[in-house]
């Protein structure tokens, strides 16, 4: 048991450095790609400890009961955080699942980082659950969202239009917002193209639904449908451990940023 958490940890830490360091390579904004690659080494790092601790009882073998008392202590913080991280992934998966039967007349479809300039598979995937849902939906427009050019290369909603356009969509359904950096972005500018008080489709990868129904509230949207796109698989496991960072960093964020309470309540 002790021998397979191991290996399962070690490989895990080598795929996520895989997968990120080809996007720190390929992508326009790839310093927010190494900032969440130092965090997920750390926590990478911290589940591999908990998995040498399994397998070769470190603690048990410090000699000094001080030592000992201490390393009992590092180990159930190590156990009690791989058990949050665990559920927040879990909850995030899950989010990914619920799509809304709702209409509505306008759909934000959310960008996704070009490599190379050229669009993902998630991208991609996102792109045909746009497409279905403008079939499905006859009177119904297409925001595509998302910056981020790549020198003079086209912005990440720019390729999705192209890419509609191609498969049959007509241009006049589709509206462009090329300037977005990121999905707060996204949404704070869609609100200004649109009344953000009627309803409004979300269309995006499912591992990231549940931060962008929470970002599009932010931005002033109150009536949302749901409509996650299936997943690349290879990239399903390095996505939901970005957005577990993206949540923690919002945790972290918040606290930081909370008034100081002085005095009575």
């Amino acid at each position: 048991m002790g021998s397979a958490l191991v290996a399962l940890a070690a490989a895990f830490a080598a795929y996520i450095v895989a997968i990120m360091a080809h996007r720190i390579a390929t992508v326009a904004k790839a310093d927010i790609y190494r900032k969440a690659l130092r965090y997920e080494l750390a926590l990478c790092g911290a589940l591999l400890l908990f998995a040498l601790d399994v397998r070769f009882d470190l603690v048990g073998r410090l000699p000094d009961p001080r030592t000992r008392t201490l390393g009992w202590a590092a180990r159930i913080a190590v156990a009690a955080a791989t058990a949050t991280l665990l559920a927040i992934a879990v909850s995030i998966a899950a989010g990914g699942f619920i799509r809304d039967r709702g209409s509505a007349d306008n759909a934000i479809v959310l960008g996704l980082a070009l490599e190379n300039g050229r669009p993902t598979r998630d991208l991609r995937l996102r792109i045909g659950a746009a497409e279905r849902f403008a079939w499905e939906h006859p009177g119904a427009k297409l925001i595509v969202t998302g910056g981020n050019p790549v020198g003079g290369s086209a912005s990440e909603a720019e390729v999705m239009r192209e890419l509609l356009v191609e498969w049959g969509l007509p241009e006049e359904r589709i509206l462009l917002e090329p300037e977005a950096a990121d999905t707060r972005q996204n949404f704070a500018n869609a609100a200004r193209m649109i009344d953000p008080g009627l309803p409004v489709a979300i269309v995006t990868s499912g591992w990231h639904m549940s931060r962008a129904v929470r970002l599009a509230r932010e931005a002033g949207f109150t009536d949302i449908v749901r409509v996650p796109a299936r997943s690349d698989p290879l990239q399903y496991g390095a996505n939901l451990m970005w957005e577990v960072i993206m949540m923690l960093d919002t945790w972290t964020q918040g606290w930081r940023t909370r008034p100081t309470q002085r005095g009575g309540a």
